[in-house]
């Protein structure tokens, strides 16, 4: 009898240990990264969820985490697809809150990569679409002698899309009331290049993290010296 409850037990550890490495399977590390709206630092949180659990329930984890009670609530933060090496959003996830992250997961190229993103009070979250990338833009102010920057402010473009859409993008993240401006680009060693608006963000060599210089004023030659 002895001997009849010891296998008995151990048939049960057996099961009970196959249960917990199945579960374990279905487990995902993930790392959801944040940046503080106000200082711009850089944080992130390691994560480990069941792949059936919902978005949502993966950014109330999130939220408390990354200690986000003090920043904003809830209600003004999301997850969306975000790639870390080359600092992009992938995509957003509108209408997905409640799907598996499993299945969210398996549809992006970087699969274990999230960001918290943060919306301000009095406005509405951008959609991220597939193919597009983020920009820092910096604005160039050509007031008077002295030359003052600001920025950057991170702009979503789009490879094929042309330069004049991105310049309704960054009209709309810096709350202006035109989108007559210049654009520039400047690599290391070069001068800087002027953005034409018919060419594609692709053609003109745009990519994720890409700098992105722009002015109001329309003195073409001190913006290019600046």
């Amino acid at each position: 009898a002895h001997i009849k409850a010891l296998l008995e037990k151990i048939k049960n550890n057996e099961e009970d240990d196959k249960r917990r490495g199945e579960r374990e399977s279905e487990m995902l590390k993930l790392k959801i990264y944040f940046k503080n709206p106000t200082t711009k630092i850089k944080s992130d949180a390691k994560i480990f969820v069941l792949s059936d659990s919902s978005l949502k329930e993966i950014l109330e984890d999130a939220h408390t985490r990354l200690k986000m009670k003090s920043i904003a609530p809830i209600e003004r933060c999301r997850l969306v697809a975000y790639d870390n090496p080359s600092d992009s959003i992938e995509r957003s996830f509108e209408g997905m809150e409640e799907d598996k992250i499993g299945d969210v997961m398996n549809k992006l190229q970087n699969r274990l990569e999230l960001m918290l993103e943060v919306r301000e009070e009095n406005q509405e979250f951008e959609i991220y679409h597939l193919g597009g990338i983020t920009t820092k833009v910096y604005q160039i102010h050509l007031d008077g002698s002295s030359v003052d920057i600001d920025g950057p402010v991170e702009v979503r473009a789009y490879d094929q899309k042309p330069v004049s859409e991105f310049k309704l993008a960054i009209v709309k993240k810096f709350n202006l009331r035109q989108n007559k401006m210049l654009l520039a680009t400047k690599r290391y060693g070069e001068k800087p290049t002027l953005l034409d608006d018919e060419l594609t963000i692709r053609s003109q060599s745009i990519y994720g993290g890409s700098k992105v210089f722009m002015t109001l004023d329309q003195d073409e030659e001190r913006f290019k010296q600046s």
